[in-house]
């Protein structure tokens, strides 16, 4: 089934010890709105009657301890998402195909959310066109449909300038269709492409990104281009079940699978594919379901000479759920723009000692370990450095 909420794969217990505000991010509208299932049920009949499901489930269960999760199914999944985008940003989609993936609101809200965080450090005036790209957006349109219609928290004003106008890019035929009327119902057509890329003169040409940009028609550039990559490397990763005996997340081939390398290696394609874009693009980024590629990600694009502050690296959470976004640009980056500041979190590093205090390391004064730091800090600026 379609895990929504309290997922039992997290990578992290970081949503364990996080109060519920620190959970989504400052521009969510749910970082002090806590989501109430029975208050919810109370104006959506479908998703009170699959509310009501799980709670008898739970009930005639024997197994007291299994997770919430264990017990969710898609029409809990999908009952949820459809009242959560109705109530709360006034959409619809009256298309979410059964054995599809059923997007959690709050976790995709978050990386929207960053997005336009990563957008405020451009905040002069620009002839860019204010365009976007989705790359595989699947059967919802989940992210495009959120960026025309999310809002600010506290203020009463959209998260995004209405100009923008979203390339939602899709493989698979039966997501192009589903996606295609969520956006009609909408009456979001004007600002909501979808782009089937799908045909031979596309599939000969390596790179999700690239791919993309050879079914828009002309060269435009764009501001951001974001991405939830397909999860496994083969069918049959996709396949294994998780440590409680349950199925994978309802996904098809193409949002769940990329024999390319998963999705560390599907973001490694659009990685390669910016390095010949480059500046057309501001903001490129993706979101992982695991850490350690994040991580890797990141590395990559540092190693190829980005700057500390041309790659950044986020965590979206939703109950015990965390996610990861990392998002990089060829750009400048203005020193006073918030993502230009150096996050202050603690590092580790290694100072070595001239030989004639080794001895007596634990006695070294305070103006020689200064010394040696100053000559790291020196020396880091023209050598390779390992943190």
């Amino acid at each position: 089934s379609s895990i929504c909420v309290n997922s039992s794969d997290a990578h992290s217990s970081q949503a364990k010890t996080q109060p519920q505000h620190q959970q989504h991010h400052e521009l969510s509208i749910y970082r002090y709105n806590r989501i109430n299932f029975d208050e919810l049920a109370q104006g959506f009949p479908d998703f009170q009657a699959a509310w009501e499901s799980i709670k008898r489930k739970r009930k005639q269960s024997r197994k007291g301890s299994s997770s919430f999760s264990s017990y969710v199914d898609f029409e809990f999944n999908s009952s949820l998402s459809r009242a959560l985008l109705e109530r709360d940003f006034k959409l619809c989609i009256p298309s979410l195909p059964v054995g599809h993936l059923c997007p959690p609101v709050p976790n995709r809200l978050n990386y929207v959310c960053w997005i336009r965080e990563l957008l405020d450090s451009f905040n002069d005036a620009t002839s860019f066109s204010y365009n976007c790209i989705d790359i595989g957006t699947g059967s919802s349109c989940i992210y495009p449909l959120l960026i025309c219609a999310a809002r600010h928290p506290a203020k009463d004003e959209q998260l995004f300038d209405k100009r923008y106008t979203v390339f939602a890019s899709e493989i698979d035929p039966r997501s192009v269709e589903s996606a295609s009327i969520n956006v009609s119902a909408n009456d979001l057509q004007n600002r909501i492409k979808v782009v089937s890329i799908r045909n031979e003169k596309v599939e000969q040409v390596k790179g999700p990104l690239k791919q993309t940009l050879l079914s828009i028609d002309g060269e435009p550039s764009f501001d951001f281009v974001m991405t939830n990559p397909p999860f496994y490397r083969s069918e049959d990763e996709a396949k294994v079940k998780r440590r409680d005996g349950r199925c994978r997340t309802d996904l098809t081939v193409s949002e769940g699978v990329y024999e390319g390398g998963g999705e560390l290696g599907f973001v490694m394609d659009i990685f390669d594919n910016s390095l010949i874009i480059r500046d057309k693009v501001r903001w490129y980024s993706a979101m992982f379901s695991k850490k350690s590629n994040a991580i890797e990600m990141e590395r990559h694009a540092r190693n190829v000479g980005l700057e500390w502050c041309n790659v950044k690296l986020s965590s979206f959470v939703q109950g015990q759920t965390t996610r990861w976004g990392v998002a990089w640009t060829f750009h400048h980056i203005p020193d006073y723009a918030p993502v230009a500041k150096y996050p202050m979190e603690p590092f580790e590093f290694q100072v070595m000692l001239d030989q004639q205090h080794l001895d007596t390391a634990i006695d070294v004064k305070m103006e020689v370990l200064f010394q040696r730091l100053i000559g790291f800090y020196t020396l880091s600026k023209n050598v390779d450095t390992e943190w």
